[in-house]
């Protein structure tokens, strides 16, 4: 009677070994995580981005001036055939103002669409107070616009924050970590998703709404950006080379 209790839990426990390997749900997965999250957003660093379009136009969003009013504009991204695109920066100045705090002056050498058009340069300001936050700062002479570009919400879970431009509307997700997309399985991404509101300007394709899925990875920033316009992708942004400083 003993042997056959025991051949009977040997059984049972080859069963559930054989479940766990072929499932998500057993106990001893590891899950993917992130610890450090500000080692995902270097602030000093030169970043070199491949810009490919997609199946349907890219769009662009940001801050201009024009005779002392701030606004926002959208235009169309103008690539030409298949042909592949650059972006560079890097950073000209890093500084850490307090123990909660680092800032970043990040210069565009290299714009060939024009991405970030009206403006050589722009900053980066980290904050660590009550999770990891960091904004993006354009500058102009009526005014500086800030907007959330990544953070870490206390304890990692998902969380949104909204950004306000000029009555324009948009928003950042932290969806979670992700060891599953190409340049993330040796170390998880933190997976972000940033939204823009259609515009109310009723100018067309350039008013539509789009997405921007962006993956950032440890010790190098943003790795991947896929923008989609109608749920088709229209520009792909693929880090070639980081150079931390």
């Amino acid at each position: 009677m003993g042997r056959f209790v025991t051949q009977v839990l040997c059984i049972a426990a080859c069963i559930v070994l054989l479940a766990c390997m072929f499932s998500t749900g057993c106990v001893g997965q590891q899950k993917a995580t992130i610890s450090d999250p500000q080692e995902y957003f270097p602030l000093a660093a030169t970043w070199s981005y491949r810009i490919d379009s997609g199946d349907t136009d890219a769009l662009t969003y940001r801050t201009t001036e024009n005779n002392g009013t701030i606004k926002i504009v959208r235009s169309t991204v103008k690539f030409q055939g298949s042909e592949s695109y650059y972006l560079k920066l890097r950073t000209k100045i890093h500084s850490v103002t307090t123990d909660n705090h680092e800032g970043a002056v990040i210069e565009i050498y290299r714009d060939d669409l024009g991405l970030f058009k009206d403006t050589d340069s722009f900053y980066w300001i980290m904050s660590k107070e009550n999770g990891i936050k960091v904004d993006q700062l354009t500058y102009h002479p009526e005014g500086i616009y800030p907007r959330a570009i990544f953070f870490m919400p206390p304890y990692g879970q998902k969380g949104s924050i909204d950004n306000y431009l000029v009555g324009e509307e948009e928003s950042i997700t932290y969806i979670g970590p992700d060891d599953k997309t190409p340049g993330c399985q040796e170390q998880p991404c933190m997976y972000f998703v940033r939204e823009i509101k259609p515009g109310s300007g009723n100018y067309g394709y350039t008013d539509k709404g789009f997405t921007e899925q962006q993956w950032f990875a440890k010790g190098k920033g943003l790795i991947l950006l896929k923008q989609q316009v109608d749920g088709k992708t229209s520009m792909t942004w693929t880090l070639e080379k980081v150079v931390l400083l």
